[in-house]
């Protein structure tokens, strides 16, 4: 299914130091050749600090957005929650919206990554699988990339996957979190109608809740959870298309954390048994 128009939310707790970041974001979303509107969700209410934010839009020539500062929100977490009110409300009331997507203000997505969602959503839709991103970081003085949320390496054999040919597969990891979630209607739909729509549902912490989406709703047998990544058997990697740069690198870089560490091609473990194993239980 192709994009009529691209409701993007975008949150972004206020610090001056994160404004590049926002910028990068919203410059690569620009560049898409798609039709899009964004609506920036910020905790400031300073005229300032708006200014600071609109400032980001009209360098870029971008007209086609919103910046939105909640009221009432209880607790500074849910803001990463206020977004799906518009997300309900663009669904309702405008039928061109025909897709929506949710970002952390340092998820850095490019047309490629949107090309292979619209491509994987058809390769998954017999399995009730929704395609995911694999969030990468790069350290410091090094052209490295590093998995920000995968800790540990995990055998291919022991991974519940999809197959869509005998070179290219979709893995379940039994880390999903993207800091990301995108959806076509007929997800929306079923989200919007899904215990997932409230804060309390999963075991997540609040911020991280806000970007699972679908992640833990009506999983199939099988499988951990909805978040598939593309990989290639042949190539033994992952899919380019399916990586997401989480452009703050804030993990890498902390060695008070074990996120950010695992090397991507070491993420998937494939060796001589893993290929007679796949071999013999190939599906395609």
């Amino acid at each position: 299914m192709k994009i009529s128009k691209l409701v993007i939310a975008i949150s972004f707790h206020f610090k001056e130091d994160r404004i590049a970041f926002l910028r990068k974001v919203v410059e690569n979303i620009s560049i898409m050749d798609i039709n899009y509107e964004i609506f920036v969700f910020t905790n400031s209410h300073g005229m300032e600090n708006i200014k600071q934010l609109r400032e980001v839009f009209s360098s870029l020539k971008i007209n086609n957005y919103k910046i939105l500062s909640p009221t009432y929100l209880g607790h500074p977490f849910l803001l990463t929650w206020s977004h799906l009110s518009i997300f309900r409300e663009v669904f309702e009331s405008d039928t061109s919206a025909s897709h929506f997507l949710y970002l952390e203000d340092d998820i850095c997505i490019s047309k490629d990554n949107i090309n292979y969602w619209l491509k994987s959503r058809e390769d998954l839709r017999e399995k009730n699988l929704v395609p995911s991103f694999l969030r990468f970081e790069i350290a410091e003085l090094s052209t490295q990339k590093f998995v920000t949320d995968i800790t540990r390496v995990t055998s291919i054999r022991k991974l519940p996957k999809h197959w869509v040919n005998k070179d290219y597969i979709f893995l379940n990891f039994p880390e999903p979190y993207q800091g990301l979630y995108m959806m076509d209607r007929e997800l929306m739909d079923e989200f919007l109608r899904s215990k997932a729509a409230i804060p309390e549902y999963s075991k997540w912490g609040i911020r991280e809740k806000a970007a699972a989406g679908l992640t833990f709703v009506n999983v199939p047998r099988g499988f951990k959870s909805r978040n598939c990544v593309a990989y290639s058997i042949k190539e033994k990697s992952i899919i380019s298309d399916s990586l997401v740069h989480h452009i703050s690198n804030s993990y890498v870089n902390d060695p008070k954390t074990k996120l950010g560490k695992l090397k991507l091609e070491k993420v998937v473990g494939f060796n001589f048994i893993d290929q007679i194993f796949l071999y013999f239980f190939k599906k395609y």
